[in-house]
């Protein structure tokens, strides 16, 4: 509503639960959000524009080979004829990658 929205907020830290009061409510949740439904907000939009995954995975031999080549980076692209992989490094030393 224009009077805004109540909101239950968890500490992620502590397990708190308090209520707050907010002017806006960005619900992030993708384009099916249970937020948004519960509020009752219709979806405006072109619905879902990508399916996307992602994997988490160690590679010690590629960190190795990446910091060896003197390229090191946090985000690395490759190109395929179906597919574009975007290869983030978290950790070169441990081999740490999500794509």
């Amino acid at each position: 509503s224009n009077k805004g929205v109540d909101v239950k907020v968890r500490n992620t830290e502590t397990g708190e639960v308090t209520m707050e009061h907010a002017s806006y409510l960005v619900a992030a949740d993708g384009a099916h959000s249970p937020i948004r439904k519960q509020l009752g907000i219709d979806m405006d939009g072109p619905g879902t524009l990508q399916h996307l995954i992602n994997i988490y995975f160690t590679s010690p031999e590629l960190g190795s080979r990446l910091m060896d080549a003197k390229r090191m980076g946090m985000l690395y692209f490759v190109f395929g004829t179906r597919n574009i992989v975007v290869l983030v490094a978290h950790n070169l030393r441990k081999g740490e990658f999500v794509a």
